[in-house]
């Protein structure tokens, strides 16, 4: 199992690959002692952040699951906020049905029978104006939608504190400290190094050592795509062709 590599050793590799500082000249990346190591580290901290965005709803790792009843909704309060989920939850993510009506679906437990029910995914624009029209009714929610801001609303409004059963996405994370490393799995981590030396490279206008770190970012990237890209886009969570109920 590889270790993980720290935002200063990153740092290190990056000024050692580039030919511009030794590992022992790099010392902190949170009081770096010149401009160039700097420099070093933003473009270590762009080259996490660069990886996470480019494929940001479909990295495996950065899925997390809910579903050890720690998370209720609020009685006569039609919304969930996405930090009542977790602090770092960006967007909640829908299960898919493959035989049945609702397509899209997350689960809801009732506090004190626990019978679990669907509540199906809806749309924002169809939500809007719709099942948010007016006084809305106390009852078990049947359908949700998720608003812009990725908050949940719920319809009818919850007449009792149902727990919540789903998957979510994380916002893309920084790197702070001299001892963060990338949350991706430890055996890519040097892809953070290779990116940044592409960039550091072409900036230098190194043509050769651009080249290199291109071929070997392009190659651990094929690999990361394979291990951990989810097979399912959810930027739309249904496609026009897709039906849900009323």
């Amino acid at each position: 199992m590889s270790a993980s590599i720290t935002r200063l050793n990153l740092t290190k590799r990056l000024g050692q690959w580039s030919g511009n500082r030794k590992p022992s000249e790099i010392t902190s990346t949170t009081s770096p002692d010149t401009s160039h190591v700097a420099t070093l580290v933003a473009f270590v901290d762009q080259a996490w952040l660069d990886i996470q965005l480019s494929q940001l709803n479909r990295w495996d790792w950065m899925y997390n699951r809910l579903d050890d009843d720690s998370v209720a909704l609020t009685i006569s309060n039609r919304l969930l906020t996405m930090a009542a989920i977790d602090a770092t939850a960006r967007v909640v993510v829908p299960f898919k049905a493959h035989d049945v009506v609702p397509l899209r679906y997350i689960l809801l437990k009732h506090p004190t029978t626990d019978a679990v029910h669907r509540v199906e995914y809806v749309p924002y624009e169809v939500f809007r104006g719709y099942r948010d029209r007016g006084a809305r009714p106390e009852n078990r929610p049947t359908r949700y939608t998720i608003r812009k801001n990725g908050d949940l609303e719920f319809d009818p409004t919850p007449d009792v504190a149902y727990t919540i059963n789903c998957d979510w996405l994380q916002v893309p994370n920084e790197l702070a400290a001299d001892g963060d490393s990338p949350d991706m799995p430890n055996h890519f981590h040097m892809l953070v190094v290779w990116w940044a030396l592409v960039h550091l490279m072409d900036m230098d206008e190194n043509g050769g050592r651009y080249r290199t770190a291109d071929r070997q970012y392009q190659k651990m990237l094929n690999r990361l795509h394979i291990e951990q890209l989810h097979e399912d886009m959810h930027d739309e969570y249904l496609s026009t062709g897709e039906v849900y109920s009323w």
